[in-house]
């Protein structure tokens, strides 16, 4: 089990973080995009692009993307690399 698990689940209660581990668009808005960063709001959101690619990754082993100039391709791998510590 990975530290970055154990991090995530001193602050949240695994019942919470059990929802997450096939859900990682919900992951990302809730958990990584939630929240105020110096007093104001993130402007954070994922494109449609990029939730798509982060449906089919629960359910696939390798999901390709074509590589269109600023979808997001970068950004979603960064983002779902902790989601994956849930498992």
């Amino acid at each position: 089990v990975s530290q970055s698990r154990y991090i995530w689940q001193a602050f949240i209660p695994a019942n919470i973080l059990a929802q997450y581990i096939d859900n990682p668009v919900a992951f990302v808005e809730d958990m990584i995009f939630a929240g105020e960063s110096n007093g104001r709001k993130k402007n954070l959101y994922l494109s449609n692009d990029q939730k798509e690619i982060l449906t089919e990754l629960p359910k696939r082993k390798m999901v390709a993307v074509r590589s269109g100039r600023s979808i997001g391709k970068t950004s979603v791998i960064a983002l779902c690399t902790e989601q994956h510590f849930l498992q």
